[in-house]
């Protein structure tokens, strides 16, 4: 359990009776970002009444460990590469949206691993 996950569980006894607004920001890398997705805001959200979860400041930076996991070679791993290097450029007025796919291809590759064990 995060210590973030903790601190919310704590609010109260019964979280079914809390409306909560939580705004996050920082970087993660994308392992940790999917991590707290699945714990916060899927997992721990369906305790809450109303869980509004603004993430949008949250940056993803992926690790090295990341992109090899998405891919080694092939158009997937080129497309990772390309992905990371504009979610990087602030320059970028598609920083975000890059970002967002980057974090959507490492899910997608995630899973379709598990499927394949």
């Amino acid at each position: 359990m995060s210590v973030l996950e903790g601190r919310l569980r704590a609010l109260a006894p019964d979280l079914s009776r809390i409306v909560l607004k939580l705004k996050v920001d920082g970087v993660f890398d994308l392992a940790s970002r999917e991590q707290f997705e699945r714990s916060i805001q899927t997992g721990l959200g369906s305790a809450f009444r109303s869980l509004r979860l603004e993430a949008d400041q949250l940056l993803a930076k992926p690790s090295e460990a990341d992109l090899a996991a998405i891919d080694h070679t092939g158009f997937v791993r080129s497309a990772a590469d390309r992905l990371a290097a504009l979610a990087q450029d602030t320059y970028n007025p598609e920083r975000e949206l890059a970002r967002d796919a980057l974090q959507r291809l490492y899910v997608l590759q995630m899973r379709q691993e598990a499927e394949a064990r």
